[in-house]
């Protein structure tokens, strides 16, 4: 299939690789993630989803690319991999000429966003064309449909749906949450609370009685929904096993009348709790101050802000600023990163969650960062956290081009 109108040609299925390596529990063992990543590719799927993010997922995925394998599939990250192939960012399109610089360079051939609402898909595509936009669309997900949607096919975006299957919950249902492992980041989920668990196990039950009467499996079936809502659509589905993945292939042969489609968006239109409860950014992140101040003063916003987390003085801290919101800034130290440099990341407990997210930084930012820490201070005023430097602002401006350019 066609995604995007930029010339990206993909498999009509992808697949998601995140759960092998992060977020879902413990690693799977490599040997039997590369088995089932070399499966995938033989039988037809040309498109992979990974990330920096996700453990040693870009490992893995590298690993498994070996042997010929790397010229027969597209492989989708967040940046990070030195093979021509597709980028996508979470956000911001402040980076777009940066990326529209790589494309005309022949460095990378294609540029996509991550949960990103549809003003930020407008002011990005106007820079450089995007090829696809990557959100969770599912049955029990369906709030992309009112803008984000309609957005994308306006502008010839292509769509990659990811959580296709409702995080899993449309393979098992409430098994699903009685087995999950204890570091499963979808144990704090709002739709997976004790309070709603029972609700929507009712729901999984009419989808499971459905596709008992349509011949498939609840999750063939929970797929293939995704799979009607157009051609301009690739869910990438995630799995670690090769039996599952072989059932998610079978979702291509269920076909669905309208009658079938209603139903089943009236099922799911019971779904009780939120999909994700703040846990992770969403594309409602994106345009938060001013449609909730709209609605109520807002008095704070919490952000991350910090020497290297500086993406929120593009649009946000402007925003809250107009809008005198007061802002309150979190994990000013680098995730603690600024406080002992590499030493943090030799002792992080095998459960601290920054074993995914502790960017991979040269030892020199941290050297230089001592050389100049003496000259440094941090303080706090009616504007928010500010970096003040000994000698104006030479310090900072020195600290904030040796860490882009060790990017």
């Amino acid at each position: 299939m066609k995604l995007g109108s930029q010339g990206l040609e993909v498999s009509a299925q992808g697949l998601g690789c995140m759960g092998m390596s992060a977020v879902y529990g413990p690693p799977q063992a490599e040997e039997e993630m590369i088995k089932l990543i070399h499966h995938a590719v033989n039988s037809g799927v040309t498109f992979l989803d990974t990330s920096d993010v996700y453990g040693d997922n870009e490992t893995l995925l590298g690993k498994a690319m070996k042997g010929g394998m790397r010229e027969k599939v597209e492989l989708a990250t967040k940046f990070g991999i030195t093979f021509h192939g597709k980028i996508e960012m979470h956000g911001d399109p402040g980076y777009m000429g940066e990326l529209k610089k790589l494309v005309e360079e022949g460095k990378i051939k294609y540029v996509g966003l991550s949960e990103v609402c549809a003003s930020t898909i407008r002011r990005a595509h106007a820079v450089h064309p995007v090829t696809a936009v990557q959100l969770e669309w599912s049955l029990w997900s369906r709030d992309v449909e009112e803008e984000i949607v309609p957005t994308c096919r306006e502008l010839g975006i292509g769509i990659v749906a990811y959580s296709p299957l409702g995080l899993g919950f449309f393979a098992s249902g409430a098994k699903l949450i009685e087995n999950l492992a204890i570091e499963d980041f979808r144990k704090s989920l709002p739709r997976f609370q004790p309070e709603n668990v029972e609700h929507n196990k009712a729901m999984f039950e009419r989808v499971n009685e459905m596709a008992a009467k349509s011949g498939c499996t609840p999750e063939q079936l929970a797929l293939a929904w995704v799979h009607h809502q157009g051609n301009d659509v690739c869910p990438i589905p995630g799995t670690t096993k090769i039996e599952n993945f072989d059932q998610n292939v079978g979702a291509l042969s269920v076909k669905l009348t309208p009658e079938e489609m209603a139903e089943l968006e009236s099922i799911a239109d019971a779904v009780k709790g939120g999909r994700d409860g703040g846990v992770v950014p969403t594309w409602k992140n994106s345009e938060t101050p001013p449609l909730a101040h709209a609605v109520h003063p807002v008095t704070a916003m919490q952000l991350e802000w910090s020497l290297w987390s500086r993406d929120v003085e593009e649009e946000i801290v402007p925003t809250c600023r107009e809008l005198g919101i007061e802002i309150v800034a979190y994990s000013l130290l680098g995730l603690g990163f600024f406080a002992s440099g590499a030493k943090l990341i030799e002792n992080l407990a095998t459960e601290d969650f920054r074993k995914m997210q502790l960017r991979e930084v040269e030892m020199e930012v941290w050297s230089y960062m001592e050389e100049l820490g003496d000259s440094t201070l941090i303080i706090v005023d009616g504007r928010g956290w500010i970096l003040i430097e000994h000698c104006f602002s030479l310090v900072f401006e020195e600290v904030t081009d040796y860490w882009m350019r060790a990017q």
